[in-house]
């Protein structure tokens, strides 16, 4: 297991699975006149999966609990009926408050998830009581007011149940022996538990503060974790966030958030959307929707949380559209599907929901090459279109390097020089076999009967 509170220079997550997009390739829209057309369809078909275990939980403990040794951490999984290995989602409740059955939360993610062919694995967030958090908060040195295990337990859970599966996929009793591929792991968490998934993807949270005045920051990325789902994560200044806590997020994410995503007060519409503008990583996509109906445990696939809608269809629909980006993100960056990142990289949510879903992409900075030649413009002397496929590294055919290195004549005190010019560049594009000789002798003579190389 991870250490409990790793320096803030701690690396997280260093992505290796798939062959990602290095820059937008823009809008590709779809029919807007037909809805499900721009819906995504993810190419595994929909299956059937079985619990396990088929009742009750899996009881873990957690040795290395600060201040609540062995503390408990109960799961249940679901383990698609399909040949493995299949990419892992671990799921990660709201509430600060924790639960102890994992039964009882994220059902929606572990049936949705596991039918469409992950590992899907709910962990339960066992509560503390006063005197196990304030274990934890004097381990710490804290002495201001404390929030302990709803920041401290959850990534340390995460990385619990990984632990777990490491020795399940190796035991041949074990369901899950040959079905989980642990290189292919994804965390997807809600409120609470998206602060969590943030931590183990590289964010910080400020836990409390020593006597000396300095704070205590709980760092704790697990480089297993290869990307992470973020539902509603808490914005800046608020449960230990701060504006620097999303620096070292830099793993592949996707950040959902809406208009009635508030619960402050007063409240800040868009304050959980913000970690997707902090992190400034590439490879992250902001998921918002653009309406006050769609709160909190809205964006937690709640159909039972429609009362702000005017109608349970309406609530269907904007949970679908969730649902399927959420689904796209997993495809593309666990199963390396194309046709998924090209989704994710399209319009077309956009389209059929008019504009009300709008999913916004933070890839590479697309690198430019406008004239084709081969030769990013930040290193092209010459932007304009080559008279030759031949060009050096400078993007300049041989015709280019000349009139570069020799202007007009009258950049010249005389004729005699500028054809003097022209006759050493012109060999030098003959060195390097930009010219050929013939070339050469043309451009002198060109040079010479009072003509000039041309740019173009």
């Amino acid at each position: 297991m991870l250490t409990l509170l790793q320096a803030l220079a701690a690396p997280a997550a260093a992505y290796d699975v798939c062959t990602l997009p290095t820059c937008s390739d823009g809008p590709d829209h779809c029919d807007a006149a037909d809805p499900a057309d721009c819906l995504y369809e993810s190419a595994v078909a929909p299956g059937t999966a079985t619990r396990y275990p088929a009742t009750g939980r899996i009881l873990l403990t957690d040795p290395d609990a600060v201040g609540y040794p062995d503390r408990p951490v109960p799961v249940i999984v679901n383990v698609p009926d399909a040949p493995g290995p299949l990419p892992v989602v671990i799921l990660s409740h709201g509430g600060s408050g924790g639960v102890k059955n994992p039964g009882a939360v994220m059902q929606e993610w572990f049936d949705q998830l596991g039918q469409q062919g992950f590992v899907t694995v709910t962990v339960a967030h066992w509560p503390r009581d006063n005197g196990t958090d304030v274990a934890l908060c004097d381990a710490l040195g804290i002495v201001t007011a404390c929030p302990g295990g709803p920041i401290y337990d959850r990534p340390q859970d995460v990385s619990t149940v990984i632990d777990w599966l490491q020795t399940e996929v190796a035991d041949p009793a074990s369901p899950l022996y040959g079905k989980a591929d642990l290189d292919r792991i994804a965390l997807l968490g809600h409120s609470a538990g998206a602060g969590g998934a943030a931590i183990v993807g590289g964010a910080t949270r400020v836990i409390g503060t020593r006597a000396d005045g300095t704070e205590v920051r709980m760092a704790h990325p697990d480089p297993r974790v290869e990307v992470v789902v973020l539902l509603s994560p808490p914005g800046p200044n608020s449960q230990g966030v701060t504006p620097d806590s999303y620096q070292g997020f830099d793993v592949p994410a996707l950040i959902a958030s809406s208009l009635g995503d508030v619960d402050e007060n007063p409240p800040i519409p868009g304050d959980r959307a913000d970690a997707f503008y902090l992190a400034d990583a590439e490879q992250q996509y902001l998921a918002w929707v653009d309406a006050e109906a769609m709160r909190h445990s809205t964006l937690n696939l709640r159909l039972d949380d429609c009362v702000n809608f005017t109608d349970v269809a309406t609530c269907t629909t904007y949970v679908t559209w969730l649902a399927r980006t959420t689904l796209a993100f997993l495809d593309g960056y666990l199963r390396c599907d194309a046709d998924a990142l090209d989704w994710l990289d399209s319009d077309a949510v956009q389209v059929t929901s008019a504009d009300v879903f709008q999913l916004d992409a933070r890839l590479a900075v697309c690198p430019l090459d406008s004239d084709g030649d081969g030769v990013l413009d930040e290193d092209d002397l010459c932007p304009d279109p080559p008279d030759s496929p031949l060009v050096g590294p400078d993007g300049c055919s041989g015709r280019q390097a000349v009139a570069l290195a020799c202007g007009t004549e009258a950049d010249h005190p005389n004729h005699g020089q500028y054809v003097s010019c022209v006759t050493q560049a012109a060999q030098d594009a003959v060195d390097a076999g930009l010219l050929t000789q013939q070339e050469k002798a043309d451009l002198v003579a060109e040079a010479a009967s009072g003509g000039h190389p041309s740019c173009h």
